[in-house]
């Protein structure tokens, strides 16, 4: 026992073995570095690079906005269908149905242009614009011999059948406005809102007076989606599969109220089922009695295939409160329908 006494650092060794990982409890708290604290020179070093991440993602957005904005302020601005006209542009139409088109630009100039939409615009079957030339050129052949211009018995007139080809076989013309800019609002009512009410023509959605514009650059192409409607009902639907042209409205139509419905909906003051049917009632004098009975195709009904009884009245209260309804000029307006 004397001899283990005169040794203290086997003393030590024997208490150490004996207390195990214990001896070491009683250390204060502050001596030992803590998890958190090991981790945290790691931990700033990851949000540093993050930071520098983002830093740097924000200054690239500002340089393409920059460059955007001076390719915007250097390119030549044309009106589309003066563009059209001077072969600036090539335009590709695709009916996909009633109540959609694909609208592709394609600048043929080694200049950025920037191209300003008009408010409507029509989409016309190639074909019936090749009819309307045939009877037009028939009809001036005809004044030019001294005889009456509805003499024409030509390969489109519809008295001669009703094999596709003839005039009332020929798909429906098509109309739209390009102060739309939603690609993904197709032909359904939006959601309920409680800014809804039958007492007026507005549906809840936000107004627009923004036109398209397209920033082209040289031989680059833009395609766009557009929503459209049926403005000569009861002619065959649409399809991708017959070549369209896009036109001034006025080539298809020339009612104002048409324009104003258009317009409406272009903005956002009405959804696209219930457009159509003021479409329908005032430029093809549709009674609401039979707009009541129309199915509507599968591929285009998104609320339902047939119009309910709300939508009928505030297509009705829509037409109502067209200025050229309200002013008294010739719009289409079927009152006794």
């Amino acid at each position: 026992m004397r001899h283990l006494i005169a040794q203290p650092s086997l003393l030590l060794l024997i208490g150490l073995l004996l207390l195990g990982p214990r001896g070491m409890a009683d250390e204060p708290a502050a001596k030992r570095p803590s998890a958190a604290k090991q981790d945290a020179p790691e931990k700033q070093t990851h949000k540093k690079q993050r930071q520098r991440k983002r830093n740097t993602k924000k200054d690239k957005q500002k340089e393409r906005q920059a460059q955007l904005e001076q390719l915007i302020k250097d390119a030549e601005k044309v009106e589309l269908f003066d563009a059209m006209a001077t072969n600036q542009i090539d335009v590709l139409v695709v009916a996909r149905n009633f109540s959609l088109i694909t609208l592709s630009l394609r600048n043929k100039t080694k200049a950025p242009l920037l191209v300003q939409a008009p408010e409507v615009f029509a989409a016309i079957p190639t074909q019936k614009l090749r009819a309307d030339q045939i009877a037009r050129q028939a009809r001036q052949a005809a004044e030019r011999f001294g005889q009456q211009p509805n003499g024409y018995r030509g390969r489109f007139n519809p008295g001669r059948g009703q094999r596709y080809g003839r005039v009332s076989q020929i798909p429906q013309g098509l109309g739209g406005s390009f102060y739309t800019s939603d690609p993904g609002q197709r032909f359904a009512d939006p959601p309920e809102t409680k800014s809804q009410s039958l007492d007026s023509s507005k549906v809840g959605m936000e107004s627009t007076k923004e036109l398209a514009r397209w920033l082209l650059l040289p031989g680059k192409v833009v395609t766009q989606p557009i929503p459209c409607f049926c403005l000569e009902f009861g002619k065959p639907d649409p399809s991708p599969r017959i070549p369209y042209q896009l036109r001034p409205l006025e080539d298809l139509t020339r009612i104002p109220a048409v324009r104003e419905v258009l317009i409406r909906f272009g903005r956002r003051e009405c959804t696209q089922r219930i457009a159509q049917l003021a479409a329908w009632h005032v430029a093809n004098k549709t009674p609401w009695q039979t707009l009541a009975q129309v199915p509507l195709p599968r591929n285009a009904a998104g609320g339902g295939r047939k119009f309910s009884l709300r939508e009928l009245q505030a297509a009705r209260l829509l037409t109502e409160s067209l200025p050229s309804a309200r002013n008294g000029m010739p719009n289409g307006l079927n009152r006794g329908g």
